[in-house]
């Protein structure tokens, strides 16, 4: 027996059917490594009959026992309530060794409603993981797959698995009712105190309603005082499209202050509808700010972007380079900037870089790390931003981009050597460390290292810019035909100013130039007093010393002669002193 339940005149109702209702059938994609291990764990889907007998899904199982199972179809979804259920067994290695079609009937009927989102959920009774669940290659709009309990998402779509929804009800045709909806453009509509602010009331035709909709508002909960709208009614949408109205809310300048309700509704003939949710309106007092004005940033501007080799081939190492420059700047140099290098969107390099400056200075930033080229149309993109980043006055001139195309090798060349002679000679520059840190007065050096591409034989002359007053660089190699290597020594004066510096060497050559940057910091000498001050009193004895001796060998005889007279002043003070006394008598 077979219990029909009583049908909407909206409807129309045909045979009674079995039929499959809802499937995603393309196995493939991917797959639920052990349902047991994964629950709660199933497949959401959207029935248009009015219930549910039966269910296929795409599994196998490495189990060498049956594997007892519960299958529920549960309102909603996820954790939803239960509508029916029923126990079934998965025969031991079921479907090995990729997977085959179980199908599992019910013993009745589960009702469900057309339209509405269930889902199928499975429990491995034992909890085992060796029942393997097939994904779903296509996309079904339906539902989604879901395991421990959060939706899968193999694909932009949402990921489903492998399932067959059979239903055994009446075939329904819903008969078309005109109707409508209605919207507003602003869910909160703010105002201040003595101002005013408008949105649109929309409404949409449905099923070919035409009639004139009848618009009304009113206050939900508390209204406020000094508070009114306006809402000009009725309005026709046209048969299939919309109608709008505006509503404008003003506040006197002592309007109640706070967020209230406002609740919009349609009527026509028996319909009626409200917006929802219902509107927010957000009165705010009128406050006096004061705009403090944007702390002045550097105009950084981005001159030109360019690529080396600038035709390249398929599989060729391409270097992305832009020319930057500060147009103005309310602070001294040098500074630091970011850089951004994207190839079709994707980033190819930047970071901070540092501006040795003055102003209207070129400064080329390359990518450390070259892109290979493929075949297609591509797009090259710089930007350049002040750190912190934002504060750029004029962002129209931050960023510029260049489009090239690589195009595909042609069938003749079907050897390396080939390809490598169809493109252009070219060379690049390297330079290691990219930084050093030195002291005043000391030295230090990188290694340069110029290499010849595709075949490149001219020479090539190096040189370097950006050295602080003081400081003078030399290359063991200023010049020479690729591949060469050559030794950039830094030497600096005792007084030259300590900082970061950015050097750029430039090697010339062919027609061609290439660029490499890196940075020499130079840190304040450190002076020890005492080993000084030691060394010092050594020095000063030692010299004390020597001209004693070369005053003594200069002035022999007057020395000799004061010796001479001191011995004769002795033997006279000696001589008078061995003299008698004289008596004298009174």
């Amino acid at each position: 027996m077979v219990i029909l339940s009583v049908i909407s005149p909206t409807v129309r109702v045909g045979a009674i059917t079995t039929i499959l209702d809802q499937q995603c059938s393309t196995v493939g994609g991917f797959y639920l490594n052990g349902i047991g291990a994964s629950e709660p764990a199933g497949q959401t889907f959207t029935p248009t009959q009015t219930s549910v007998v039966a269910f296929s899904i795409n599994i196998y199982s490495t189990s060498p026992f049956p594997t007892p199972m519960t299958a529920k179809i549960l309102a909603g979804g996820i954790g939803g309530a239960v509508q029916g259920s029923v126990n079934f067994n998965v025969p031991a290695v079921f479907g090995l060794p990729s997977g085959d079609w179980f199908k599992v009937q019910f013993t009745s009927g589960v009702p469900v409603i057309p339209g509405s989102i269930y889902a199928l959920d499975l429990t491995d009774n034992l909890a085992s993981s060796g029942i393997k669940w097939n994904g779903c290659k296509d996309s079904y709009p339906g539902g989604k797959a879901y395991s421990s309990g959060s939706y899968n998402t193999y694909n932009t779509v949402g990921a489903s698995y492998s399932f067959k929804e059979y239903a055994f009800g009446l075939t329904v045709t819903p008969v078309a009712t005109p109707d409508f909806s209605i919207s507003s453009s602003l869910a909160a509509i703010p105002v201040t105190q003595g101002g005013s602010n408008t949105a649109t009331i929309t409404v949409t035709s449905i099923n070919g309603l035409n009639s004139a909709v009848d618009l009304s508002a009113s206050w939900v909960g508390s209204a406020p005082t000094g508070v009114t709208f306006t809402l000009p009614t009725p309005i026709t949408p046209p048969s299939g499209s919309t109608a709008t109205s505006p509503l404008i809310i003003v506040a006197t300048g002592s309007a109640s202050t706070g967020s209230f309700t406002l609740r919009v509704t349609g009527t026509s003939g028996l319909l009626s509808h409200d917006v929802i949710p219902d509107i927010t309106i957000q009165v705010a007092a009128v406050t006096t700010s004061t705009t403090t004005p944007p702390t002045p940033a550097t105009d950084w501007a981005v001159l030109s972007v360019s690529l080396s080799p600038s035709a390249p081939h398929v599989g060729d190492p391409v270097t992305f380079s832009m020319v930057v420059t500060a147009l103005s700047s309310p602070g001294p140099f040098p500074q630091s900037f970011a850089a951004v290098c994207q190839i079709d969107g994707v980033s190819c390099g930047g970071g901070s870089h540092t501006y040795p400056g003055p102003l209207d200075t070129p400064f080329t930033v390359s990518a450390q790390t070259p892109w290979i080229a493929t075949v297609g149309t591509h797009t090259l993109t710089w930007g350049v931003a002040t750190i912190p980043v934002g504060q750029d006055p004029n962002k129209s001139n931050n960023m510029k981009s260049t489009t090239f195309t690589v195009a595909q090798a042609s069938s003749q060349q079907t050897t390396t050597a080939s390809s490598t002679a169809s493109q252009a000679p070219d060379f690049q520059v390297n330079v290691s460390p990219p930084s050093q840190t030195v002291l005043q007065g000391e030295t230090t050096s990188y290694a340069v290292d110029v290499a010849g591409l595709n075949g490149f034989n001219s020479q090539v002359s190096l040189s370097v810019s950006g050295l602080p007053p003081g400081a003078n660089g030399v290359f063991s190699n200023p010049s020479g035909t690729p591949n060469f290597a050559s030794t950039l020594t830094v030497i600096l004066s005792g007084d030259v100013a300590t900082g970061s510096y950015t050097l750029v060497v430039t090697g010339s050559g062919g027609g061609l130039s290439h660029v490499a940057n890196l940075v020499l910091t130079v840190n304040a000498a450190v002076v020890t007093q005492t080993s000084a001050s030691s060394t010092e009193t050594v020095a000063s004895s030692t010299q004390t010393s020597s001209d004693l001796t070369s005053m003594i060998q200069q002035n022999q005889l007057l020395i000799l002669a004061a010796v001479v007279l001191l011995a004769a002043v002795i033997i006279a003070v000696a001589l008078r002193g061995r003299r008698k006394p004289t008596s004298t008598t009174n």
